[in-house]
């Protein structure tokens, strides 16, 4: 033993010693064999030998019951989807999980996504079904008309006559072809250019003076600088359409007007005509393919115009809007982003 205490740890002879020197100046001091201490760290460094493997493997079990869990809707969904293609039962769902987790939102997601991916199913399925019956009064057309032409010999003035409904059927025809080709382009990736929608006005206004002027309607343009980026030819296929909309429904002898400009960001087209315009119930029906509105009996056309022109504004990132406009008559406007020059 120390003859004069030291205060703090300290090893003497295989002890381990703790003096503390308290304020009168005595001394308390703790003592405690080496050996045991070494003993005792033994004991628990066999208890953790021997507990870390059942540890090891509790914690294993555990994290894969907890991941099994966690990526059970996962699975649901890998399952389901491989359901969906082999089946093409595109109405099933997954069950959704509860929360706001990653699980939750994934699930979620997928089932949104299966509820677009019905919606456009099933509006392809009309659209095909409403196609085929739209092509299919013109070919019986064309056949009728041949075979009562076929059925006894006629005068030439009887077969001329026959000649000139089947062309005319045969033009029908073929513009419902092209509108249902256009409609399909739409769908199509393509590569923006610089366009000045103003131009492609004026070139739309160009193409159509022999119509107006068998209306006899008067074309007021409003043109100012409207620049955006897309497809030419898709644009100004989309303005012609409202164009010739406007001059063949419009009133006989009446004013169309065709106007362009940049409205903040968006390059605008509008077109408007003096009509009566349409029942506020009938403008979203007008959007859908082969409607047409009410008066336009005897009016040529497939009622394909506004379902491309509004497919040709969602291509290129914009929409379409009809509304009557006080003064009478409908309003068309086709907005698209503009680009950073407007």
């Amino acid at each position: 033993m120390r003859t004069t205490p030291l205060p703090g740890f300290s090893s003497v002879d295989g002890t381990r010693i703790y003096g503390e020197i308290l304020a009168d100046g005595s001394v308390v001091q703790v003592m405690r064999s080496e050996s045991e201490t070494r003993r005792s760290i033994r004991r628990v460094q066999e208890l953790l030998l021997l507990s870390l493997p059942l540890l090891l493997l509790l914690g294993l079990g555990a994290g894969y019951l907890l991941a099994d869990r966690a990526l059970r809707p996962v699975d649901q969904v890998t399952r389901l989807a491989a359901q969906i293609a082999a089946s093409g039962r595109y109405r099933q769902r997954v069950p959704e999980s509860p929360g706001t987790d990653e699980m939750a939102r994934l699930t979620h997601t997928f089932n949104a996504m299966l509820s677009r991916l019905e919606q456009a199913i099933e509006r392809e399925k009309a659209f095909a079904l409403a196609a085929a019956h739209e092509l299919r009064t013109p070919l019986s057309l064309l056949q009728g008309r041949a075979s009562l032409s076929l059925e006894k010999p006629r005068s030439p003035e009887q077969y001329r006559q026959a000649l000139v409904e089947i062309a005319h059927t045969a033009e029908d025809l073929a513009q419902v072809i092209e509108a249902l080709l256009l409609l399909a382009h739409t769908q199509s990736p393509f590569d923006p250019k610089p366009v000045e929608l103003d131009l492609l006005a004026l070139e739309a206004q160009e193409s159509l003076e022999g119509l107006a002027k068998e209306r006899q309607v008067r074309l007021v343009l409003q043109l100012e600088r409207a620049p955006c980026r897309g497809d030419p030819l898709t644009l100004r296929t989309a303005i012609t359409n409202l164009l010739s909309n406007a001059i063949k429904y419009g009133p006989l002898g009446g004013r169309v007007w065709l106007r362009t400009r940049c409205e903040g960001r968006l390059a605008v087209v509008e077109v408007a005509d003096e009509g009566s315009g349409i029942p506020p119930e009938q403008l979203e029906r007008l959007l859908q393919p082969f409607q047409r509105g009410i008066g336009t009996q005897g009016v040529r056309g497939a009622g394909l115009g506004l379902t491309l022109v509004m497919a040709i504004a969602e291509q290129h990132g914009g929409g379409l809007r009809l509304q009557n406009v006080p003064e009478g008559g409908l309003l068309a406007r086709l907005e698209l982003p503009a680009s950073g020059s407007c």
